[in-house]
């Protein structure tokens, strides 16, 4: 018995000498290396009048100055592709690519039919995704259906129909990853 007791104590010691040996953690870890600041909380900015209301007066877009209804005429317009073509993609089809839809197209015209207005009243504002024109007597906004290169666009006033032509070239957002 006395033999089993001494095997215990020798077990028993090189258990404590084990403990001894294992190496110290790190005190230093990713969640010690900088303290955490707490931040003062920030007083609301308003409460929302109207316990129904969705969004907050600060999240919503400033307004443009373009009213609804002020009195001048929505102008009437159409939106038309174009697409640059050449003899060789009309008669020997060689591009595999370019079909007559409207993912083959390079510009999009805006034709704003505008009746009694003069070339020096107009006020256009084009937009990536967004045309916008007023005169004394019409308004439009018109919300593109594809993005547009606003920096590169064309504008033409036809005084015979008073019409403006707008012609936009499409930007191409499939690599580009915007929209």
């Amino acid at each position: 018995m006395a033999e089993l007791a001494g095997l215990g104590a020798l077990f028993a010691d090189s258990e404590a000498s084990c403990a001894a040996r294992e190496p110290k953690r790190a005190q230093l870890t990713p969640g010690t290396v900088s303290q955490l600041v707490a931040k003062p909380p920030q007083p609301p900015s308003r409460p929302p009048a109207d316990r129904n209301e969705i969004w907050a007066e600060n999240e919503v877009d400033a307004d443009d100055g373009f009213d609804a209804d002020d009195g001048r005429a929505a102008a009437a317009y159409e939106l038309v592709y174009k697409q640059r073509v050449s003899p060789q993609d009309m008669f020997l089809g060689i591009d595999p690519t370019r079909n007559p839809g409207t993912a083959s197209c390079e510009d999009l015209v805006v034709r704003i039919q505008l009746p009694g207005a003069k070339a020096s009243e107009l006020d256009l504002e084009v937009q990536r995704t967004r045309l916008t024109l007023r005169t004394p007597r019409h308004k439009v906004r018109i919300h593109l259906p594809k993005a547009v290169d606003d920096e590169r666009g064309n504008a033409k006033w036809v005084a015979d129909k008073e019409c403006l032509e707008v012609t936009l070239p499409v930007v191409d957002t499939l690599f580009l990853g915007d929209e």
